[in-house]
């Protein structure tokens, strides 16, 4: 522990100096090799009290070298598959607690507080979240799960296109198991169109087109979420939002790239027991969907 201890020490000293660049990389290239080591062989145990920091240094870790980058990756994987683990073996340590530091690391890189964070390990940052929600969905409060859920959420409004259609599918999974509790999905409904009121409003003789921008996406990403959450099934407030959805095609890329997926794997995943489906929808919604997937815009 103590070793461990002047090493963090060690790395916070050097860290400070821009001039110490080299020797930053070298320590940071072995505590990735020494956190690679304790994650693989399950000795998970031996840096439990020391899992915020550690981690906190892969997240925030941007580096010109590619394996370095990769060695970042996976360690934040590795992170969130054992934090079952990890919280059991530390003292004092409770699942409420690591969650609370998980949400205070990222909510620094939200705000730019570590302004070095490639784009592309904020996309690592995702899947991390991804894992760690699913995991421990059932030991923590609903309260620090909904957080959770906001945290992910903020990311659908990164600069990086990737990023936010990675946060997108992570808040997918995040929702199977709420698509029958309206009074979860229906607030997030109203959040999504909220961001993106201007183009509900829209109408098509109109002289004044609306701005697409990173907000507008984050709101379509956030109502595509939701959408893709009910894989063969339709709950009832699942035909309202598709048809509203579907609207948001009209305007330009990346808006329409998002629409066009998301309907597209609706009808795939639907398909098959459409006859039954279709139950769910009125006539003019089953025609305005219809009129979607047939349209030649669709196949272009």
């Amino acid at each position: 522990n103590n070793s461990i201890d002047n090493l963090l020490l060690y790395f916070e000293q050097i860290s400070i100096n821009e001039n110490n660049q080299i020797e930053k990389e070298r320590i940071t290239e072995f505590i990735l090799i020494f956190l690679n080591i304790h994650f693989t062989m399950g000795f998970v145990h031996a840096i439990s009290n020391y899992f915020h920091k550690l981690t906190s240094i892969s997240i925030t870790k941007k580096d010109t070298k590619e394996e370095i980058n990769q060695a970042a990756k996976k360690i934040l994987l590795l992170s969130a598959q054992s934090f079952n683990s990890i919280h059991r073996l530390s003292i004092g340590e409770t699942e409420e607690t690591v969650f609370l530091d998980i949400i205070s690391i990222n909510s620094k890189l939200l705000n730019n507080v570590l302004p070095n964070v490639s784009w592309q390990m904020r996309s690592a940052i995702i899947p991390f979240l991804q894992i760690l929600a699913f995991n421990n969905r059932f030991g923590v409060s609903q309260i620090q799960k909904n957080r959770f859920i906001d945290l992910i959420i903020s990311y659908l409004s990164d600069s990086q296109l990737e990023v936010r259609e990675l946060a997108s599918l992570a808040l997918t999974s995040c929702y199977y198991e709420s698509i029958n509790d309206e009074s979860i999905i229906k607030p997030l409904i109203i959040k999504f169109s909220q961001m993106i009121k201007e183009l509900l409003n829209y109408k098509r003789n109109s002289n004044i087109k609306p701005v697409i921008g990173v907000q507008e996406h984050a709101g379509t990403l956030g109502l595509a979420s939701l959408i893709n959450s009910c894989p063969y099934s339709i709950p009832k407030w699942l035909p309202e939002l598709l048809i509203t959805f579907i609207k948001l095609y009209q305007f330009q890329i990346p808006i329409r790239d998002t629409v066009k997926k998301v309907i597209a794997e609706f009808w795939r995943t639907h398909q098959d027991g459409w006859h039954q489906h279709e139950k769910q929808f009125n006539e003019e919604q089953l025609q305005s969907l219809k009129q979607f997937q047939i349209s030649a815009s669709f196949y272009s």
